[in-house]
């Protein structure tokens, strides 16, 4: 059984739940965005609302335009028929889910309802490096402006086979020529080729380093030059840091064993996805 916690306003449901939010900030971006919105006055609300259970389960739903949020810091699928209940699952059609993978594949099986996986991110964090890990030849360095064309366009393949579409390519400059200057992008070479490459984070509503951008030249896919970029780097971050963070294509088995071997361990799975009918 589970209990039902309603709020008398948007305000008291965010209070109630802004610990929550804030505990976990690469699980929850998407939501603490779509709240920014809510109190902009900028997406209309439909329907807020906590499932909660003895053995300490939150569960967290919110219902916006064109948005159904639905995030919990534990599974528990026997809240299942109550969530349906409380967001009147038959009214959504042609709607997007977003939030923790679990509960919402459970929630549109149990429905029988197709739909599309339009993200699928899992979280790793990454406290100690994997002592064992053996890294591959070459050297992790910073990125060098005498190979600024090769870096952008290494980026563009980044962002379409990660985003599906291909960037800006003058943003895309102005993203490497950052990176070269603040000196946090890192590039893995081996016989004078750029292997890898991979962008340091430190976003402000996270707090703590994030690796991202990790991109293996098509060239030299397969050959451990990834791992080992992600390796050497996190082997600094944690010299100054208690743990870093990354995302990865939740889709992608290789790219996700890449950060195991390397010592990191999946805290979560995001999803989006599009209910078809």
């Amino acid at each position: 059984m589970c209990e039902v916690k309603r709020f008398n306003d948007f305000r008291e449901f965010y209070r109630y739940n802004e610990s929550f939010i804030n505990s976990d900030p690469m699980q929850n971006i998407f939501l603490r965005r779509v709240i920014d919105q809510v109190f902009k006055g900028q997406i209309t609300i439909f329907n807020f609302f906590n499932l909660l259970d003895k053995n300490g389960t939150q569960l967290i739903a919110l219902i916006v335009d064109q948005f159904c949020l639905i995030y919990s810091n534990k599974f528990n699928p026997k809240m299942n028929e109550v969530l349906s209940e409380e967001l009147e699952f038959h009214r959504f059609n042609r709607y997007t889910f977003a939030g923790n993978k679990l509960v919402i594949e459970n929630l549109l099986n149990s429905h029988n309802s197709p739909y599309t996986i339009q993200k699928h991110l899992s979280i790793y964090r990454c406290d100690k490096v994997n002592p064992e890990f053996e890294h591959n030849t070459g050297t992790c360095k910073l990125a060098d402006l005498k190979d600024f064309e090769e870096l952008v366009q290494l980026s563009l393949y980044f962002t379409e086979e990660y985003d599906g579409k291909r960037e800006d390519i003058n943003e895309m400059k102005s993203v490497i020529a950052s990176g070269i200057s603040e000196e946090n992008l890192y590039q893995w070479s081996d016989n004078d080729s750029i292997c890898a490459i991979a962008l340091v984070m430190y976003r402000e509503q996270f707090g703590f380093p994030e690796i991202g951008h990790l991109f293996t030249n098509p060239k030299h896919r397969n050959k451990n030059y990834a791992s080992s970029l992600v390796y050497k780097i996190t082997e600094r971050i944690l010299k100054e840091n208690n743990f870093c963070m990354l995302y990865t294509n939740g889709q992608n088995k290789a790219s996700n064993r890449t950060f195991v071997k390397v010592g990191y361990v999946k805290t979560g799975d995001y999803i989006m996805c599009f209910k078809e009918a």
